[in-house]
């Protein structure tokens, strides 16, 4: 955790998304920017805006050239961070199973 606080980047340069999708979210839920490939993003459509997905370097080399924190980024981690929280996505899930 201490280490999230002193990142610039999350970097993702995986080619399959073996466990990617838990540090993509643990990342975007802090307002870390995150730099991934297509395989690293597992299928997350809805990213706050300083994530970049993208299997060329060159890409990656551009956002960090073009990335400046702002003020909005802690709101946008907050939205995100709601959306995916245990409570919107665990619990419906564990409800349905009970249920069935």
């Amino acid at each position: 955790m201490e280490l999230y606080a002193a990142a610039h980047f999350a970097i993702l340069p995986f080619r399959y998304g073996a466990g990617s999708k838990l540090k993509l979210l643990e990342a975007c839920s802090r307002g870390i920017p995150v730099l991934t490939t297509s395989g690293g993003n597992c299928g997350n459509v809805r990213l706050p805006p300083f994530v970049t997905v993208s299997d060329d370097a060159c890409d990656w080399c551009i956002a960090i050239q073009n990335t400046v924190p702002n003020d909005q980024w802690a709101l946008q981690a907050t939205a995100f961070n709601n959306d995916y929280s245990p409570a919107r996505t665990i619990i419906p899930l564990l409800k349905l199973l009970e249920c069935a």
